[in-house]
């Protein structure tokens, strides 16, 4: 296929998410630098205008999809944690059931076929069954009345903290449509953008390059980077566009520390430094580099100032 007509910014915005986010936001504020400078240009005017809406939509209904998939996340823990507590319950149902039915008789077998396991092991849709299968077992049986009553009480705990995750599953599901929509327009705006741009700047192609994040557009899918650093090497270790809220995880394999800065030349060490133990890890937001942009500090550097140990690092993107 002949590039030119392949939305490169689409393709890689529909794979994720966050970097249409980051090529949005760089091509919005690629625009409006370009407006300050040149407040007549009728061309940068009219495509900021045509083009700031859609950043707007697409920054408001990414930040909406994140905050519905930490909703998820938090109703799923929150049946987890019910069912973490289905043993401790079971300490208090499974000795009363046995003062009227011992263990060896049909009676229990019908009422805990698998004994406490049948409940305590499995995913979560079996272990919410076999709830509700106690439950109906121990239906009649007037002797354990408390004890049903006390397990309905607990499978309508479930059943509820169930709807809120399926609920909240559908809503995520929605908001993923939506974005995936908010998406779509600014990428396929971004590279109606680049035609006037190619058009305006035919002859001088090398100033279209500053209205697009094309290290972002064309970096690789790699999270994980690994290096070593001699004694008082300094090393270059990824180019990336962070955000705020972005984390790093940083481990140093050796007998020294290792410095890591945030950059906006390729080996800088102009930002706050985060130091790691060595034969430690951490993990630490962008923020604790205290950069003044992260649209142009991108490059990771790692630092080893030990003057007789060789150190290992590794770093993953998060």
């Amino acid at each position: 296929m002949w590039k030119y007509i392949s939305n490169q910014f689409l393709v890689e915005g529909a794979r994720n998410y966050k970097k249409a986010l980051v090529l949005n936001n760089y091509h919005l504020a690629a625009l409006t630098k370009a407006k300050a400078e040149n407040p007549a240009d009728s061309d940068i005017d009219a495509m900021l205008n045509r083009y700031a809406p859609l950043a707007a939509q697409l920054a408001t209904e990414f930040a909406k999809w994140k905050n519905l998939g930490g909703i998820k996340e938090a109703s799923t823990l929150n049946l987890e944690q019910l069912l973490a507590t289905l043993a401790t319950k079971l300490n208090a149902w499974e000795p009363a059931i046995q003062v009227k039915h011992t263990k060896t008789t049909p009676a229990y077998k019908a009422i805990l076929p698998n004994g406490r396991t049948g409940l305590t092991r499995g995913n979560k849709e079996e272990r919410v069954l076999a709830i509700k299968n106690l439950s109906n077992a121990l239906a009649g049986d007037t002797d354990l009345a408390s004890i049903k009553t006390q397990v309905d009480a607990f499978y309508a705990q479930i059943e509820a903290a169930r709807a809120t995750q399926l609920g909240n599953k559908s809503a995520a599901t929605k908001g993923s449509d939506a974005v995936a929509t908010a998406v779509k327009n600014a990428m396929t705006m971004q590279y109606k953008n680049l035609g006037i741009l190619m058009d305006k700047y035919a002859e001088n192609p090398q100033r279209i390059e500053s209205f697009f994040d094309l290290a972002t557009l064309q970096e690789s899918s790699q999270t994980t980077f690994t290096g070593t650093l001699d004694p008082t090497e300094n090393e270059a270790v990824l180019v990336h566009t962070f955000m705020a809220g972005d984390e790093l995880r940083l481990k140093v394999t050796g007998n020294a520390p290792a410095r890591f800065y945030l950059s906006n030349t390729p080996n800088g060490i102009n930002s706050e430094l985060v130091q790691v133990a060595g034969n430690t890890q951490l993990v630490t937001d962008v923020a604790e580099f205290a950069v003044p942009d992260y649209g142009t500090y991108r490059y990771l550097t790692a630092l080893n100032n030990s003057t007789t140990e060789t150190l290992k690092y590794e770093v993953e993107v998060l």
